[in-house]
Parts: structure tokens; sequence; C-alpha cells
């Protein structure tokens, strides 16, 4: 992995005691891409509001 994104950042997640995603609990799955859109968000330097 560090040859391929060298020079770049890139999001590794892992998760003890799951499978995958098959009655993965509904929480785990918002978090999972609730983390992920936060990292592009942040990558990307979008800026928002809270609503």
């Amino acid at each position: 992995m560090q040859s391929i994104a060298e020079g770049s950042l890139f999001l590794c997640k892992t998760n003890r005691d799951t499978g995958h995603g098959t009655g993965k609990p509904t929480w785990m799955i918002v978090e999972e891409r609730l983390d992920t859109w936060s990292f592009l968000f942040d990558q990307l330097e979008v800026e928002y509001e809270k609503p």
C-alpha cells in the first residue's frame, strides 16, 4: 500500500468482530459512512455549515 499511495493520503479503517456487511448493525454502517465522508470533505477542503 505504501508504494501505491506514496505522497497521497488514504483512509484505512479496520473493525474487529465484523464480517463483510451481512448482519452488520445499522449504527456501524452509519459510522463507517460518516468516517468516509468526513475524510473526503477534509481532503477536498469542502466547507460546510451545520444545519
